[in-house]
């Protein structure tokens, strides 16, 4: 399994972001990967697996968090969410409240695996996130 690194991502503006409200969902590649460098796309092996930690602010500490499928912020669909029971077989989700980091883990890539949000919502706001890339490919991960 792969442990995946964001830094600074698109941040969401429109339906679902609300400026007043920032979800700050950047992550952490092992130093030799990334060397400090934040990115907000990473290539990923076909058919493994990738975990996404994405930290959030202390205010939004007991709102649900999720991942959005899709290049769109506006068009895009959730795939998992912290407040829903289980896991999918391609998809968990788990949320660390001490930490304020919630991970994603995307399993048996595919070049459909693509376009994802790391994302906040917000009751009576609308939702923030940020935006990241996979790059599946055929070869070794980089």
């Amino acid at each position: 399994m792969t442990d995946a690194g964001f830094g600074d991502g698109e941040e969401a503006q429109g339906v679902h972001s609300n400026p007043l409200h920032r979800c700050r969902c950047c992550c952490s590649r092992p130093y030799e990967y990334w060397a400090g460098q934040p990115s907000r796309e990473v290539s990923v092996k076909a058919g493994g697996s990738i975990s996404i930690p994405c930290l959030y602010e202390s205010e939004h500490t007991h709102h649900v968090k999720y991942l959005c499928d899709g290049y769109h912020w506006v068009t895009c669909s959730y795939t998992v969410k912290t407040d829903q029971a289980g896991s999918s077989q391609k998809f968990s989700i788990s949320d660390d409240k001490d930490q304020r980091i919630f991970t994603v883990t995307i399993n048996d890539l595919t070049d459909d695996d693509s376009h994802y949000w790391c994302v906040v919502e917000i009751k009576d706001g609308s939702d923030v996130g940020k935006y990241f890339r996979l790059s599946v490919t055929r070869g070794k991960n980089f």
